[in-house]
């Protein structure tokens, strides 16, 4: 299996709750056995990976990328953008993508999208699949 997190790093999200979050369901996840490659993209208006499938092939390393996950100040959001940057970017053999092994996007996001198009896309390729995760956060005083 092979998990793209394709997450949104935008002023309207907390990149440090965020980060702990995906940090600690990796920590359960076993990727040393190679049955499992991660991958993190960060999106606002723009996409950038911050590690690809290939990267990492321990969880204490992953946990390592995803909490200096730099937080930015943009007012932009495009989920489109990050979907399409995983698709083009991270799914791609020299890149760590095995043609063997299903594709997950698992995305989050806080504003609304319309992803009906690129999502068409992605799921007509056959062994893709997308999945929407809704991270809410709160402070205790």
């Amino acid at each position: 299996m092979d998990v793209a997190f394709v997450i949104e790093n935008s002023y309207y999200t907390d990149a440090k709750y965020t980060s702990t979050f995906f940090a600690e369901v990796l920590d359960g996840i076993d990727i040393s056995s190679g049955n499992l490659r991660v991958a993190l993209v960060t999106y606002t208006s723009t996409a950038s990976t911050l590690f690809d499938l290939n990267a990492y092939n321990a969880s204490d390393e992953i946990r390592q990328a995803i909490e200096s996950m730099p937080s930015t100040s943009s007012y932009s959001r495009s989920l489109n953008v990050g979907l399409e940057h995983a698709r083009d970017n991270v799914f791609t053999s020299g890149n760590g993508d095995r043609a063997d092994a299903l594709n997950y996007y698992v995305f989050t996001g806080t504003g609304s999208a319309n992803t009906d198009s690129i999502g068409r896309d992605i799921r007509s390729s056959g062994n893709s699949y997308l999945f929407a995760l809704g991270i809410e956060f709160s402070y205790i005083y």
